[in-house]
């Protein structure tokens, strides 16, 4: 019943006979015939809109609660790339560094992880975003003597549209795990972490 009342407001429209320029005024004749059954609007049953049509990149910053009590709290600064497979499915590729200062105030330890994370969001045209997603990376580590690392990561988010579609800003939680070997002395350092991050984006 649905469609054909659809289809008799799109005939009326089209012959602009009868009320037509009342039904036209109200229900344009493109959005009429474009209409989708399922609830959907429009632009999402086309899989038009900037889901698609754009390409994220972000900028961030994340305070880090380290869980080995050799390191202190940190800051940490990101760039991250996202490819979108469609509106649920993403990977999000980022490149980062941490600054580790220990306990004693005097050693120094940096970080440089290279991330892949696969997400899955209810990416909306507009308004509030949330997003969960599980990846992994390798982090080359800093001094000489602290081996290079696999790390995996764990992360929850939400992203806000700000004074447009193009720019948005993003929080996100993360779990961050990877474990370094000493090449002399044979001990470990873990450089596992929680992790607050604030991103800035641009949909080019």
């Amino acid at each position: 019943m649905k469609k054909f009342a659809v289809l008799v407001l799109c005939s009326m429209a089209a012959a602009g006979c009868g009320s037509s320029s009342a039904v036209t005024a109200a229900f344009p004749p493109a959005a009429l015939c474009s209409a989708s059954p399922a609830g959907q609007a429009p632009a999402a049953a086309a899989g038009a809109g900037f889901t698609e049509l754009y390409v994220p990149v972000s900028v961030g910053v994340s305070y880090v609660l380290p869980f080995d009590d050799l390191l202190t709290d940190a800051v940490g600064v990101d760039i991250a790339y996202t490819w979108r497979k469609d509106y649920h499915w993403d990977v999000e590729v980022s490149a980062g560094y941490v600054r580790y200062v220990w306990e004693n105030g005097a050693t120094k330890t940096q970080t440089f992880p290279v991330m892949a994370v696969v997400r899955y969001s209810n990416l909306m045209l507009s308004g509030a975003s949330w997003y969960t997603g599980a990846g992994v990376g390798y982090s080359l580590n800093d001094p000489v003597d602290l081996e290079n690392s696999l790390a995996a990561k764990v992360t929850a988010g939400i992203v806000q549209p700000m004074n447009s579609d193009r720019v948005l800003a993003g929080l996100e939680v993360s779990y961050y795990y990877s474990k370094a070997d000493r090449k002399w002395g044979g001990d470990t350092l873990d450089l596992s972490s929680l992790q607050a991050r604030l991103s800035f984006i641009y949909n080019f």
